[in-house]
C-alpha cells in the first residue's frame, strides 16, 4: 500500500502485474494487468495490493516528478 498522497502533476500508471485498487479522491477503481489509469494533477491517491501476488505499475510522469 502506497500513502494517500497527491502532487502537482498529472501520471499516468500501467498495471503490469498483480490486482489492486486506486483510490483517487474517495473513489476506489479496480486495477489489473493491462489496465491504465490517470492520476490528475492535485488528485489525492493511493494504491493498494488486492491480491495474492506483487502489485507491478509502471508510472509515467513529467520529469520533475521523477525527482
Amino acid at each position: 500500500c502506497t500513502p494517500r498522497h497527491r502532487h502537482d502533476w498529472a501520471h499516468v500508471n500501467v498495471v503490469v502485474a498483480g490486482r489492486g485498487v486506486l483510490h483517487v479522491d474517495g473513489v476506489d477503481h479496480e486495477i489489473a494487468p493491462g489496465s491504465s489509469a490517470f492520476v490528475p494533477p492535485g488528485a489525492a491517491h493511493q494504491f493498494r495490493n488486492a491480491g495474492d501476488e506483487v502489485l507491478q505499475l509502471v508510472c509515467i510522469v513529467p520529469e520533475r516528478g521523477d525527482r
